[in-house]
């Protein structure tokens, strides 16, 4: 009996592939079948289903354990985690995929339930995970400009293509725009439909949302001021690519730094 059960734990270690410590971790979760659940929802966006989407990353990067960095755009969400000195679900990347899945939908599912305008959705909404590690902060961040890359150029394809609809019908509309580059569709937006693309829209929809801790200062009357880290949503992210100090110091410290007119308890 004994060696049958030593042979199924075999059999089950050879798939538990463990990430090496002191690298990176990204775990990214996808909704499934997201377009067709949220088909009756507002576009090209929902600001309801974004502010649920925007609190269960909030809620999720609060339980992983080394996370340090969270980025959400459309369905998708991007954990960071640093493996320096913690090692969460000791680097299992089953383990890690399947709780942080689980993690993400239950959260958006109470978001969903508690929200005081809850969305019309189609059907239940599940998540997915992909996780994977990268060589260091470098490839970090270029991972999180590419994303923040498919963000903006998802939103000027959404944007476009609903207010050229308005006027042209979505036949058309699709016509003017293929092989338009995100360049040519946003000077459409202006000269076809009077829009200024990075005015009439929220900075959240062109470059998504960030989830980090920052430092919070709380003054006492009767003792010295302390300082304590909580985690913020950032929905005026500025672009990583040209932004450098911000994400970085955000990688390697796991906290951004201290502003002011930020972090002070009034």
């Amino acid at each position: 009996m004994d060696s049958i059960s030593e042979k199924i734990k075999n059999y089950e270690s050879a798939y538990d592939q463990k990430i090496i410590s002191g690298i990176p971790i990204i775990v990214r979760v996808d909704a499934r079948s997201f377009e067709r659940i949220t088909r009756k929802l507002a576009r090209p966006f929902d600001p309801f289903i974004t502010d649920i989407l925007n609190n269960t990353m909030l809620d999720t990067i609060a339980d992983i354990d080394g996370a340090v960095f969270g980025y959400q755009y459309n369905d998708e969400i991007s954990f960071i985690i640093n493996s320096d000195n913690q090692y969460w679900l000791k680097n299992s990347v089953q383990k890690i995929a399947a709780i942080t899945a689980s993690k993400v939908s239950i959260n958006f599912l109470k978001n969903v339930l508690y929200h005081e305008t809850p969305p019309k959705l189609e059907d239940d909404v599940i998540f997915d995970a992909t996780v994977f590690a990268l060589p260091n902060i470098k490839e970090v961040i270029n991972y999180l400009s590419l994303k923040q890359s498919d963000c903006k150029r998802n939103a000027v394809l959404k944007a476009s293509l609903y207010e050229l609809k308005k006027i042209y019908g979505k036949e058309e509309a699709e016509k003017i725009l293929t092989g338009k580059k995100s360049k040519e569709k946003i000077e459409l937006l202006s000269s076809e439909c009077e829009i200024d693309f990075y005015i009439y829209y929220p900075a959240s929809f062109i470059n998504g949302v960030g989830a980090y801790k920052v430092p919070h200062l709380i003054k006492s009357v009767d003792s010295e001021p302390t300082v304590k880290k909580r985690w913020i949503l950032d929905t005026d992210l500025p672009r990583f690519s040209t932004d450098l100090n911000f994400i970085s110091n955000i990688l390697e410290s796991g906290h951004d730094v201290f502003r002011s007119d930020r972090d002070f308890d009034d």
